[in-house]
């Protein structure tokens, strides 16, 4: 089995760089919530990097290999090679176009810039074109749920920052610096890679807005711990450094136990208004149902992170008074090491066939896909695969990052 590398984070790691910027007091209450475990989605991630890092290393690596993050065992799959080939082969195809590889999972902090925080990330490759004087910093993006954008995007701009300064390329200058986001398992109009390239001296033009946001970020850390133990405080507190939005609390660690969250969903939910009335026809428009959705988006989103809050603070030991954990009963299933196992284990009591044991029935595409592989499903398979409408459902055309959409299926094809 192979486990893979940790990376080390920052107090502002480049990843929150978007949030820390939009909303500077998320990293002191951060500080007051349990650090959440690591979710399956963010695991795949972890493993899938694992995967790239070794093919771009051109060591062996095939479907069935063994790897195990911090809370998760996943065996390497076609979906995860898949995704990891799209990265690695447009980093090659780079190479053939005059590119250096010059690190990969590199390392990098911004001490030098004596800022009033410690700053750092971990760039997924770095390459170099020296003809061309362009740097360019690639990000594997394994998600499929979010749309990642590349332009003017603080975190590869602060990957770009920091790799810049962290980089010694033997005297040879860089004039701009490409930041490349490769998500393949997510569609996009511009194409599953993307990029913004940049000039230096616009780089450094960006580095001067960014300072007074590590500085404000650095003021909400300082001036928290006080300002937690008095309530009047904490409000002002609140209202200087917390800046509840779908951008910046969608991924917040500290979500469940934000105070401007709390509040504004309690302001919400005593909005006066919100009870029906069959004959205030003001209520129905579309403008004002509109308006209601967004709300109770907001509410069920507070109502999810402040659940995920107290689950984990009673798995790490906290004793409420009328709430308990209990333990989840899963389906029925045989216990044993592994299919023959079971299989030989029940035969020695009772004399089945494959018949009585086994059921049999076609793959789904997606199931297909994990056997053989998306491309060649697509190549061969296509024109038999179908996506029928079984419904509809209202969704949020800013999730997928688009302003429209055909139809509910297309929505959800991106989102798949």
């Amino acid at each position: 089995m192979r486990k893979h590398k940790d990376r080390k984070h920052a107090q502002w790691s480049a990843s929150s760089t978007e949030r820390n910027w939009l909303c500077p007091g998320n990293l002191a209450i951060g500080e007051d919530v349990p650090a959440r475990p690591e979710n399956k989605a963010a695991a795949w991630g972890t493993a899938c990097h694992e995967v790239s890092e070794k093919l771009l290393k051109r060591e062996p690596i095939e479907a069935g290999f063994e790897l195990e993050t911090e809370r998760h065992v996943f065996y390497v799959d076609q979906d995860m090679l898949d995704c990891a080939w799209v990265y690695v082969d447009y980093i090659r195809e780079r190479l053939k176009q005059g590119y250096n590889l010059h690190a990969v999972e590199q390392q990098f902090d911004l001490k030098s810039m004596a800022l009033p925080m410690d700053i750092g990330g971990t760039a997924d490759a770095v390459l170099h074109n020296p003809f061309e004087k362009v740097l360019e910093i690639v990000d594997l993006k394994t998600g499929k749920g979010k749309v990642v954008e590349a332009p003017g995007n603080p975190q590869e701009r602060l990957y770009a920052l920091g790799v810049l300064v962290n980089t010694d390329l033997n005297g040879v200058p860089v004039r701009k610096v490409r930041t490349t986001i490769v998500q393949p398992r997510l569609p996009h109009r511009d194409g599953v890679i993307r990029s913004e390239l940049i000039h230096v001296a616009d780089l450094m033009d960006w580095t001067i807005d960014l300072v007074p946001r590590v500085t404000l970020a650095a003021e909400a850390l300082k001036t928290y711990a006080a300002a937690r133990e008095n309530s009047i405080l904490l409000d002002l507190w609140v209202d200087d450094f917390l800046v509840p939005g779908e951008t910046q609390c969608t991924f917040c660690p500290a979500a469940g136990g934000c105070p401007a969250l709390r509040k504004r969903a309690l302001e919400i939910a005593g909005q006066d208004g919100l009870t029906y009335k069959s004959n205030t026809f003001v209520q129905n428009t579309v403008e004002a149902v509109e308006n209601d959705l967004d709300m109770f988006e907001q509410l069920e989103g507070w109502i999810r992170e402040r659940r995920a809050l107290a689950h984990e603070m009673a798995v790490q030991g906290t004793k409420f008074d009328h709430h308990v954990l209990v333990d989840k009963i899963g389906h029925r299933k045989f216990a044993g090491i592994g299919e023959a196992d079971i299989v030989g284990r029940i035969r020695s009591r009772i004399p089945l066939d494959d018949d009585s044991l086994f059921d049999r029935k076609l793959k789904s595409p997606a199931g297909l896909e994990k056997a053989i592989g998306k491309r060649a499903v697509e190549e061969h398979l296509g024109d038999l695969i179908i996506r029928p409408v079984t419904g509809t459902d209202l969704i949020r055309t800013t999730n997928t990052g688009r302003t429209a959409a055909a139809t509910v299926a297309d929505l959800i094809e991106e989102l798949e």
